[in-house]
């Protein structure tokens, strides 16, 4: 049983994720490429997907937006917004994860508009932690 400052503590913990997802509803970053430059809401990236050496963006919108940028630049910007990199090509927005079926590789995504994203077996653990940590039950 939590004592009450064990149950105070969590209770701002969860207040502070609160905040945070808040504030990501208003940042935004600025996504260019041979089209132009695209400022999108962070909110709005489903995920990130790597091709050698460029990045797929994936919007809520079903828009996809391609950047001629390293999927590591995209973790150093993304890492502390609710992003995650569960694989070596892939970064997922935590907001847009809806099932994780764990396995002995590392387990399966799925994400809003029923995109599916491996996890590597050695992201598993933090996976799990930073997805428990950034719902209200975490």
């Amino acid at each position: 049983m939590k004592t009450r400052k064990e149950e105070l503590q969590h209770l701002l913990k969860q207040f502070q994720q609160n905040i945070d997802v808040l504030a990501a509803l208003n940042k935004s970053i600025i996504i260019k490429n041979s089209d132009g430059y695209f400022k999108v809401g962070l909110h709005e990236i489903i995920c990130c997907e790597s091709h050698n050496s460029s990045v797929t963006y994936f919007l809520t919108d079903k828009r996809k937006l391609f950047a001629s940028v390293s999927l590591k630049q995209c973790e150093q910007i993304l890492q502390h917004n609710n992003f995650f990199r569960v694989h070596q090509k892939h970064i997922v927005n935590l907001q847009h994860v809806i099932n994780y079926k764990p396995d002995k590789d590392g387990g399966e995504l799925t994400l809003i508009e029923n995109n599916k994203v491996k996890v590597a077996r050695m992201r598993k653990e933090d996976f799990i932690h930073r997805l428990y940590a950034s719902s209200i039950n975490g």
